[in-house]
């Protein structure tokens, strides 16, 4: 009998110890979910983001884009730069990581060349053409003059998409190449611990049971 109680005892002891370690998992698990949400809302809701959005709101609901000046598509990236530049130092991450956004910033800088020499050739398309209907309009000499000289200065330009040379696209390219070579060769490298890690967990539990 008092065996049967030691029993008893033993089993009621155990169960609240089990809904104890649950209690404790649950708000272990609330804990370090509101922990990422934290950091999520540091990591992107940053003085820099806020700037960020806010210029490309102004320059949203300033008005209509200038086809005779590119400076309507313009965006400062200045925020965008700084707050790459800023996330190593504020936070520990990994080298793959910061080599990611390395060259992820190199490709965005020459994307943001190619977008201003487009919107500028497309300036210069406009300017020519309403030369040249200016020119079958009135056809006089010296107004045509005018515009030939105006139309030579266009020649003399240069190109403007000669600002980013090929060789960097590939540099980039192979940049980029090489990254993925790496985080393939890491993901490996983890997926086959996590199979080493699990298969030590069974043996474990075969092994306390």
């Amino acid at each position: 009998m008092h065996l049967t109680k030691k029993m008893v005892w033993f089993k009621s002891k155990s169960t609240l110890r089990n809904q104890r370690s649950i209690e404790n998992d649950d708000s272990g698990s609330l804990v370090n979910k509101s922990n990422v949400n934290e950091e999520y809302d540091q990591a992107l809701r940053t003085k820099s983001y806020v700037e960020l959005y806010n210029k490309v709101q102004e320059q949203l609901e300033d008005g209509k884009l200038n086809e005779s000046s590119s400076s309507s598509l313009q965006l400062d990236t200045n925020l965008c730069q700084e707050a790459l530049l800023k996330l190593p130092e504020s936070c520990q991450l990994h080298p793959l990581i910061v080599n990611y956004f390395d060259i992820t910033l190199e490709a965005c800088r020459i994307c943001e060349l190619l977008l201003q020499n487009v919107q500028q050739t497309r300036a210069n398309y406009g300017k020519i053409r309403r030369a040249i209907r200016l020119m079958t309009i009135e056809q006089e000499s010296g107004h045509c003059y005018n515009v030939y000289r105006e139309l030579a200065s266009f020649a003399s330009l240069n190109n403007s998409f000669s600002v980013v040379n090929q060789v960097q696209i590939l540099d980039t390219r192979e940049g980029h190449d090489l990254l993925l070579q790496k985080l393939s060769l890491q993901f490996r490298r983890v997926k086959k611990r996590m199979k080493i890690l699990k298969t030590c967990k069974r043996v474990l539990e075969l092994v306390l049971q």
